[in-house]
């Protein structure tokens, strides 16, 4: 690192740690979710939560991630006309701030029109932009010196090469009673803070928040073998949490004799014996052994709890996404070797739910 480089990262550190008190209005950026708390006049504190390492979206796959902001009085007064807004904005390079307005997309409702969001938030004409209502909030210490957005869930970035998206809340308030406002301390007084949200744009894994209602796809990068992961969460299900996709090298313990990638699914309270979990993957046939066939393939799979699974059995129909077999077929595979396209494809489909996934 040249003296150039050091010199505009120390800018920049001295930048995001700063906290600036101009005309009423103080600001912050936040770290790991901490509660940053105002003092004097007005003052409120600030916390914002989020769900770090979700993937980005592409234009034909869709990811979330979920932010929680919490507004608490910090004074001994009452505050009134609370004026909430968020603004999201992306980062693509590590030494350069985010200026560019975010691409990511808040999620009022799902596909059948069930609140999905908190509904004291809304979009304006600037999609990056929510303004967001509050009740009056009661003096520090009682029953209603706080209010919390929750859920603010957002469809993640589609920009190429995003790397985080901040989120930066600004709070406006206004103190009870019938105090006379002054230069040093005005009747409405504005504060900010910031909270980055990282987005993980791995080749071997892929993880996006779920909620019910929510119709998800995760895949890994289509370079070598790379797996798809679809996921729906029944609107009635209650169930939120990241789900995963991830590819690894296979550990000896979990199976020795398999070939390729071991596969880890995690999408934990979704998938049942009536909520049946599917998985495919696409394997070069030059990492595949001689002598495996499209009959005698096995997969491995290891659910969350209880003993492993060989999958030996074949399903009967064609690899389409979502086409589930028969309940009397279950656990059951369809597997193609393609030798003009050069792969090993294999659709399995278990009553175990998630976990470890292998083949030999």
């Amino acid at each position: 690192m040249n003296s150039l480089q050091i010199f505009r990262r120390v800018l920049l550190l001295a930048a995001a740690a700063a906290v600036v008190l101009l005309a009423g209005a103080t600001s912050g950026f936040a770290g790991d979710n901490a509660e940053k708390c105002f003092e004097g006049g007005k003052a409120v504190c600030i916390k914002i939560d989020d769900t770090d390492a979700v993937s980005p979206s592409t234009a034909t796959s869709s990811h979330y991630m979920k932010n929680a902001v919490t507004i608490r009085n910090n004074t001994g007064s009452a505050l009134t006309n609370l004026k909430i807004t968020l603004t999201l904005t992306d980062r693509f390079d590590n030494l350069v701030p985010p200026t560019k307005p975010s691409t990511a997309d808040y999620v009022e409702t799902d596909a059948n029109g069930n609140r999905v969001s908190a509904a004291a938030c809304a979009e304006t004409a600037a999609s990056n932009v929510l303004t967001c209502t509050a009740p009056n909030l009661g003096a520090e210490g009682t029953a209603t010196d706080r209010v919390t957005l929750q859920p603010l869930v957002f469809r993640t970035s589609n920009a190429a090469d995003v790397l985080a998206t901040t989120m930066k809340v600004d709070v406006a308030v206004k103190e009870g009673g019938k105090e006379q406002p002054s230069p040093r301390d005005p009747t409405n007084e504005e504060f900010s803070w910031s909270e980055e949200t990282s987005l993980e744009g791995e080749t071997d894994a892929q993880r996006s928040w779920v909620f019910p209602g929510a119709s998800v796809t995760l895949q890994t990068t289509k370079s070598g073998q790379y797996s798809t992961f679809p996921i729906t969460v029944p609107p009635g299900l209650n169930v939120a949490l990241v789900a995963k996709l991830e590819e690894g090298t296979p550990s000896s313990t979990f199976c020795a004799a398999c070939f390729g990638q071991e596969i880890d699914t995690t999408a934990t309270g979704i998938f049942s014996a009536s909520k049946i979990v599917e998985l495919q993957s696409v394997v070069p046939l030059t990492i595949v052994p001689s002598g495996t066939s499209e009959k005698g393939l096995t997969v491995r799979h290891q659910p969350d709890s209880g003993l492993p699974e060989d999958i030996k059995a074949r399903c009967t129909g064609a690899i389409v996404t979502g086409s589930i077999p028969a309940d009397s077929e279950l656990p059951c595979a369809r597997v193609v070797i393609n030798k003009k396209a050069g792969t090993l494809t294999v659709q399995v489909f278990s009553k175990r739910g998630n976990g470890q996934w292998g083949f030999f």
